[in-house]
């Protein structure tokens, strides 16, 4: 198996990126701040069972609008799509691992693991009163850092199985 895509949504230097990667080696080449770090980062997030999955005001992408901002809290979204490599004997425990992610049983197989990091929803009424008046990208930031942060929350899924 191997991981063929990352998809990233509004974390760090990444507003909404699609990263593909081939089966077998890939390089991953950048000048100084392209994002090769935090493209580390995202798929350890996804991955990574001991790793830091709590974010901060700072693990924001923060070229979101204002007004984008009091429409909705930010939210960060990072999904791993992980394919069946070439080769790959179906009986090895490549599948068993990532066999609760699966959206494609047929060769070669397909599995998703999707993190968030979002406001839940019933605290989203609160969020859109608190920001309507701001007039200031900055003093948002502040809000949400100060009065939103600690009722963040996570979640990582895979995919529903897809049945035959």
């Amino acid at each position: 198996m191997y991981i063929s895509r990352i998809d990233i949504e509004n974390y760090r230097n990444f507003k909404n990126k699609s990263i593909t990667f081939n089966d077998g080696i890939n390089v991953i080449i950048g000048h100084n701040n392209a994002g090769k770090t935090n493209l580390i980062k995202a798929l350890s997030i996804v991955l990574d069972p001991n790793g830091k999955k709590r974010m901060d005001i700072h693990d924001f992408n923060k070229s979101i609008t204002l007004e984008e901002l009091k429409s909705s809290p930010p939210k960060i979204r990072i999904s791993v799509t992980i394919k069946q490599s070439e080769n790959e004997d179906l009986n090895s425990d490549d599948l068993v691992t990532v066999a609760n992610w699966l959206t494609k049983l047929e060769e070669p197989y397909e599995s998703v693991l999707t993190y968030e990091f979002f406001l839940p929803e019933k605290e989203t009424e609160k969020y859109v009163v608190a920001l309507s008046s701001v007039v200031n990208i900055d003093k948002a930031w502040r809000i949400i850092q100060q009065d939103f942060m600690r009722l963040y929350i996570y979640k990582i899924w895979g995919a529903i199985p897809v049945m035959n």
